[in-house]
């Protein structure tokens, strides 16, 4: 899996994310928002998985992904999943994929005890998925 981020890029951009402010040109939400919606599934899948994907996406079945990533379909929630990309990105790089996949299912105190991934499930705000991706970087900041 790719390396994306190190720990000292990620360090200087979490702190800018939850007052809503843009981080640096070139940061992980700009490079995300650059990518099709097929990439960021693949990409989505590669650290997390089919299931975990589908669940963000909003679906049951893991051959909606499969949709997505060739281009056959188009996900109801993407900037879900582009949020979600950014925060297991930035976990993964520095913890580790299977911490990724960990933290996306466990209880979040940064999130009212709520897991990341069923806070991108059911949340529809901008400020919602900031929140997911600033839990990201608290998680590498700890």
């Amino acid at each position: 899996m790719p390396r994306y981020y190190d720990r000292d890029t990620i360090a200087s951009m979490g702190p800018q994310l939850p007052d809503g402010r843009r981080e640096r040109q070139g940061g992980p939400l700009d490079e995300v928002a650059r990518l099709s919606i097929a990439a960021v599934a693949e990409d989505l899948v590669s650290i997390l998985g089919s299931k975990k994907t589908a669940v963000i996406g909003g679906v049951k079945h893991t051959r909606f992904v499969q949709q997505w990533i060739r281009a056959e379909a188009t996900p109801q929630r993407p900037e879900a999943l582009r949020a979600a990309l950014v925060a297991a990105r930035i976990v993964a790089d520095i913890e580790g994929r299977n911490v990724a996949q960990a933290w996306f299912s466990g209880c979040n105190p940064h999130l009212n005890l709520e897991s990341p991934i069923l806070t991108l499930r059911d949340g529809n705000e901008p400020e919602t998925f900031a929140k997911v991706v600033q839990a990201a970087f608290e998680l590498v900041h700890r």
